[in-house]
């Protein structure tokens, strides 16, 4: 594993703890915010993956569910 691939996921955790609130938070930003964020998080994780970066990857894909997982919550 290269140091980028470390400093990317450990990146991508940090966000993801940071998005814990708003998943538990009755009020949730735009769900085209969501939207977006998410779809782009995965396609970083496939990009991550070609570059065979796979903690990274893991860790990006993780983070844009969490972000569709929060688009599609009740508003």
């Amino acid at each position: 594993m290269i140091w980028q691939d470390l400093v990317f996921g450990a990146g991508q955790i940090a966000f993801a703890i940071a998005l814990i609130p708003a998943l538990r938070s009755a009020t949730k930003p735009p769900r085209v915010t969501c939207m977006l964020t998410g779809g782009v998080l995965c396609a970083f994780a496939l990009t991550f993956t070609t570059l065979s970066l796979t903690w990274s990857a893991a860790t990006s894909l993780g983070c844009g569910a969490m972000w569709l997982a929060l688009a599609v919550q009740r508003r």
